[in-house]
């Protein structure tokens, strides 16, 4: 359709509205990004050992991005419009991931652990990407692929720290 200064106009899409799978899925990343940031905070103050900086200030950088994947998700939520569920509460009863040791934890363990997490973290945004390619949710889809490629970078970054 051209309109009056000849320019051809667009069809525009109505704003976004998720399904209420996806959203469902994306509140339980939420809860599941919300837990590893914290597991990395807890890992970051009672690591202990030889490689204690190396791997303290590693802990904490991966927690900042974590963290910052949490708010990614968030505000798709809310692009679907629909309400974010993030408080610590929700993630409490929602993160299908294990609890991290308690206490100190010397690195080698503290990594180990926190590559198993990683590794469970995966599993479930590839789970969750297969329901939103499902559910046609291309954004969402996309989203899940390069939160799974950077959760396995850092999955990563911790084995080959290790060796």
């Amino acid at each position: 359709m051209a309109s009056k200064n000849g320019s051809t106009k667009t069809k525009t899409r109505p704003a976004a509205t998720g399904n209420a799978t996806v959203i469902e899925g994306l509140n339980a990343r939420l809860a599941d990004l919300i837990d590893l940031h914290w597991q990395l905070k807890q890992a970051h103050w009672n690591v202990t050992g030889p490689n204690f900086i190396a791997v303290h200030e590693l802990f904490d950088e991966q927690a900042t991005a974590v963290r910052a994947m949490a708010d990614t998700v968030a505000e798709r939520v809310r692009a679907l419009q629909a309400a974010a569920e993030g408080t610590v509460r929700y993630a409490v009863e929602r993160s299908t991931l294990d609890d991290f040791p308690s206490g100190l934890v010397d690195w080698e363990q503290a990594i180990t652990q926190l590559v198993d997490r990683y590794e469970q973290c995966s599993a479930q945004f590839q789970s969750a990407s297969d329901v939103a390619a499902e559910a046609d949710d291309k954004a969402t889809e996309d989203l899940y692929v390069e939160m799974i490629r950077q959760i396995d970078q850092f999955a990563y970054f911790l084995r080959a720290h290790a060796k």
